[in-house]
């Protein structure tokens, strides 16, 4: 008889649950995040690395998730012996996802052969990625989900709280996740590989099956096992009224949750970065919050608590912490990202914690509190755990996807990051406002009065709210914090925040326009970037034969494409870049990107580079490659074998991939695997070493056709001369002169490193390799150099005088790394007033590298500090001689000659300076001074009024105004000026004594405050 009550599910004999469960269930919880790690990671690989794919792949996890709660909640109810069927799930779960994961690993080309029958259409391509990702994620996640329901059948017998329980296993579960994401993100991918980390998870779960089918078979040894799953029965949830608003609660805490995610990981990158650890730190950090919010609930299911005036509470909370962090933004993310913060990465880890936990632990907290308590109001008791919980659970999740979509889709590009956290605090105040005006508590009149007044003090809040609070997040960058008057652009699109800043404060105290992508110096339009990004492109050109067509990957400024666009006989640049910003960016930086945007040979493809390289049939005589450096989130896919393979697919007979390798941002290892990947792939390979800790590799599958002759040809045509030109690289011997490692230096230096591959991408984990590359092992891995003889011998049609000439630009190439380093020595010392060293180390960058424009440019600054007027000018001479639109050396030679007493000198060069750049401050300001010594005062005026309208925060040039107007008797606006003046600095004692005697002149008793 007991044997035929427990069949049918009446008799449990696993009555009494096991402690060791919970722990097995924390397991659970580890692999199930690990799985959601790896396979974004996996498919982003197949169907690019943008937010379509992410968001594509995270719905079809999340999606299986709810659908398994949903489907096996009331199975559970009616079929009983949640230990078997848990034990027979978890098998499931490792079992399909070893499968999934090793599809996933080969999966490229299958995709590659879908796309070749689809129209290249958006949403066409949209939807069958979309269909592939739920038609394979699906069966494990639905399976992942049913473990919920199931364990809380297991644990909730009629002595127990169903919310306690809950409580229990959603904190445990939950906790599990978190330490998935980091054990992912900091250990396993790194040491194990991507596919072995999804298959030591898949034996996690296929343990805990077989543990648990074991001790069900322990407890009740005369029941045979049967190994199918319980078919998924129909859902008896009572959809009462009161029952309703829980689901709807339920759903907009779903929603509300991982839309502030969304919003929260864009922001964050501005405190913590956009690396491989970030996200995991991230996620885990929010799973954490919801951890504790688990187990804090757990103590008031002892007690009969009011539980609806708790979740009350508990959305007003959430809302109006959210308001707080945005009128606090700049205090909640206290510290600013830094690249290569290596010196000690355990205290970095944790300053990354704490700014991450300021921003969500708090939100988190109170959504993970909200949970048991949702499950708690809608369970009759532990005949309907199951069915409850999981309904629950999936509208939960479906709120979640879609408020996934709907921040990152239509809130965040369209109305912003604020407007967006605006939009879901008001979603949780409302939340909270609704739920107590629908109570019982007090009066009826009364408790709608506290509800409209609670009611108005948030619309008042949130009208009066600046639209600006979160601007000092966003002037951010990896170098610091930019002033406010220097952004030009800023975009928060669908995957990237892109500024455009004005930096008048950079390390060499000249103006230049960066771009900033996600918080990181990305880019910049001075003369070192312009020399690398440039030639990245032209390298190739001028050693193939009629190139035509030609692939950017990664767009950055622009100048890379744009250059390629103009140079002779090109029909076609396909530049690809994962950020439509970038594009949008461009004309800012038209005056050294060749107006690319507008250049029609070149076409905008917003994709992901490595799936444009997957999906397309077009072949290119030169593929180029700038992506930010591989310690940034998903950059790395761009240095691995893989993504050469591809590459060497696309090229015609004849073309040359150009790859940008930064010196800067790695350890000297892996500068080192990055030629051995390299060299992997491409049987023809050499690198070139045009400007300072930047270095480019090529590689061809046929040989490199170095041709004396035809470049100097090349260099003649007058698009190639202008091009060449502007970077210094006048003549072939320039070009030639950077020649650094030929194949067999590569060989040397990388072949005994590992290959960069998609399953072992060190390169992005840094924190195990806690030092960059220094200036001394620069000067080591440099010292590698090919001798000039192996050189030549791959260089053909050199006459004898062509080789001498060579040679000479050869050893000047070397003299000019040292030289840069003089420099940096030399701008330090005169930074401090150290006025005699800057003049030594800046003497000698000019004598190792005559040709270092900005060397001069400070020599003759420093020079001019001692007042050697002659010296000065003669390095402003050689500044100008060799870069001639240098507005800020023009600039500074007007100072010389004026302060020799040679103004009219000084006037033609201040006109110069801002005929070149018409922005430039200090020359309008000097440009001023001039005609005032002049006597011509209303020219002068003219010039100071232009300066206040380029920088009306800077109280010099209205200073100056005043003064020369309060000199020319002109009380009255001398008055006005003088006003502005003590505005913006109201400690200048000689401005406020001016401003009484102009005041008295005029007529005007007023005292000024």
């Amino acid at each position: 008889m007991k044997r035929k009550a427990q069949r049918k599910g009446l008799v449990r004999p696993d009555l009494k649950p096991s402690s060791w469960i919970y722990f097995l269930f924390f397991f659970s919880g580890i692999s199930g995040l690990i799985y959601q790690v790896v396979w974004t990671r996996m498919l982003t690989l197949v169907f690019g690395h943008t937010i379509y794919s992410v968001s594509v792949v995270l719905s079809a996890f999340m999606a299986g998730l709810g659908l398994g709660s949903y489907l096996y909640g009331t199975t559970i109810d009616k079929v009983g012996k949640p230990l078997l069927v848990y034990g027979k799930v978890e098998l499931l779960i490792g079992l399909s996802a070893a499968f999934l994961s090793l599809l996933f690993s080969k999966f490229s080309p299958v995709y590659a052969w879908f796309y070749q029958w689809m129209p290249d259409l958006f949403f066409q391509t949209g939807l069958v990625k979309a269909g592939l990702a739920f038609s394979l994620v699906l069966i494990p996640t639905i399976f992942m989900g049913a473990t919920l329901p199931i364990m809380a059948k297991y644990f909730v017998t009629g002595e127990t709280h169903a919310g306690k329980q809950v409580g229990y296993l959603y904190s445990i579960n939950t906790f599990g996740a978190a330490a998935g994401c980091l054990v992912a993100g900091y250990f396993l991918i790194e040491y194990l590989g991507v596919l072995q980390t999804a298959l030591v998870a898949a034996s996690v779960n296929i343990f805990i099956g077989i543990f648990c089918v074991l001790k069900f078979k322990k407890s009740d040894p005369e029941t045979p096992i049967q190994w199918n799953l319980p078919k998924p029965a129909p859902h008896s949830f009572q959809f009462e009224k009161e029952n309703i608003l829980w689901i709807a609660v339920s759903f907009l805490c779903g929603f509300s949750a991982l839309a502030y995610e969304v919003v929260w990981t864009r922001i964050l990158v501005f405190g913590i970065g956009s690396t491989v650890y970030s996200f995991s730190l991230m996620l885990a950090n929010f799973l954490f919050g919801i951890t504790v919010g688990g187990l804090l609930i757990v103590p008031f299911f002892k007690r009969n608590y009011n539980f609806r005036i708790l979740l009350t509470l508990f959305q007003l909370g959430i809302g109006i912490y959210i308001v707080f962090s945005i009128y606090q933004s700049d205090w909640v993310l206290s510290s600013f990202f830094r690249p290569l913060r290596m010196e000690s990465p355990l205290s970095e880890f944790w300053i990354d914690v704490r700014n991450a936990s300021a921003l969500m632990f708090f939100p988190t907290l109170l959504f993970g509190m909200s949970f048991p308590v949702l499950t708690h109001l809608v369970t009759r008791g532990s005949e309907n755990i199951g069915s409850s919980l999981g309904l629950i659970y999936a509208v939960n999740t479906l709120g979640g996807i879609l408020g996934s979509l709907v921040a990152g889709y239509l809130l965040l590009p369209n109305v912003g990051s604020q407007q967006t956290l605006t939009f879901l605090a008001m979603l949780n105040v409302l939340t909270g406002i609704l739920l107590f005006a629908t109570s019982t508590y007090f009066s009826g009149v009364l408790r709608k009065g506290i509800a409209v007044s609670i009611s108005i003090l948030l619309i008042l809040v949130l009208g009066l709210m600046p639209d600006d609070l979160l601007q000092g997040i966003f002037l951010r960058n990896s170098l610091g914090k930019k002033k406010p008057e220097s952004l030009v652009y800023l975009n928060e699109g669908l995957t990237t925040t892109v500024a455009v800043f004005n930096d008048d404060d950079d390390n060499f105290g000249l103006r230049r326009k960066s771009l900033i992508l996600n918080g990181v110096n990305m880019s910049a339009n001075h003369m070192h970037s312009q020399k690398y990004m440039t030639l990245l492109s032209y390298i190739p050109l001028l050693l193939i034969e009629d190139p035509k067509d030609v692939l950017v990957i990664c767009f950055g400024t622009g100048l890379t494409s744009g250059a390629a666009g103009v140079y002779p006989g090109i029909d076609t640049v396909d530049a690809v870049d994962i950020s439509p910003g970038v594009f949008i960016a461009a004309p800012h930086f038209s005056d050294t990107n060749y107006d690319a945007v507008k250049n029609p040979k070149i076409h905008q493809i917003v994709q992901d580079g490595r799936n444009h390289l997957l999906t397309t049939s077009k072949k290119y005589d030169v593929i180029t490659a700038e992506p930010p450096p591989p310690t940034n989130a998903g950059a790395v896919n761009l240095y691995t074998r893989e993504y050469y393979e591809l590459t060497k697919k696309a090229l015609k007979p004849g073309g040359i991939v150009s790859q940008w390798i930064p010196l800067h941002s790695q350890t000297e290892t892996h500068i080192y695997e990055h030629f051995r990947t390299f060299l992997e792939s491409f049987p023809y390979v050499m690198s070139w070493y045009p400007s300072k800790q930047e270095l480019i590799i090529i590689g061809s599958n046929d040989p490199l056709d170095i041709d004396f002759k035809k470049i100097q040809k090349r260099f003649e045509h007058p698009a190639v001369k202008n091009v060449m030109g502007k970077i210094r690289f006048e003549n072939p011997f320039t070009l030639l002169g950077s020649i650094w490692f030929l194949k067999r230096e590569l060989e040397a230096m990388g072949s005994r490193q590992r290959l960069i591959t998609d399953n072992n991408a060190s390169l992005e984990f840094f924190l195990s390799a806690p030092n960059a590359v220094s200036k001394e092992n620069v000067y080591r891995f440099l010292k590698n150099r090919a001798s000039f003889s192996s050189a030549i011998s791959m260089v053909k049609n050199l006459t004898k005088a062509d080789t001498e000439n060579l040679k000479k630009f050869w050893d000047q190439r070397l003299n000019a790394e040292y030289a840069g380093d003089m420099f940096e020595l030399g701008v330090q010392f005169l930074n401090k007033n150290d006025l005699r060293r800057a003049n030594e180390k800046l003497m000698e960058a000019v004598k190792l590298d005559p040709s270092f424009v900005l060397a001069h440019y400070f020599l003759g600054n420093s020079l001019a500090a001692i007042r050697d007027f002659k010296q000065a000018e003669n390095h402003f001479q050689s500044a100008i001689q060799l870069q001639p639109d240098f507005a800020e050396a023009h600039g500074a030679l007007g100072n010389i000659l004026a302060a020799q007493g040679n103004l009219d000198g000084a006037i033609t060069k201040f006109e110069k300076a801002i005929e070149i750049k018409p922005n430039l401050f200090e020359a309008q300001i000097n440009l001023g001074i001039a005609w005032e010594h002049k006597g011509e005062s209303d020219k002068a005026h003219s010039h100071y009024k232009k300066a206040i309208r380029l920088q009306p925060q800077d109280d010099q040039a209205y200073l100056m105004l005043a003064n020369s107007l309060y000199n020319n008797k002109k009380w009255k606006e001398a008055v006005n000026y003088y006003r502005e003046v003590l505005k913006l600095n109201p400690e200048l004692v000689q401005a406020r004594e001016n401003l009484k005697k102009a005041q008295q002149q005029a007529g005007n008793k007023n005292t000024s405050k």
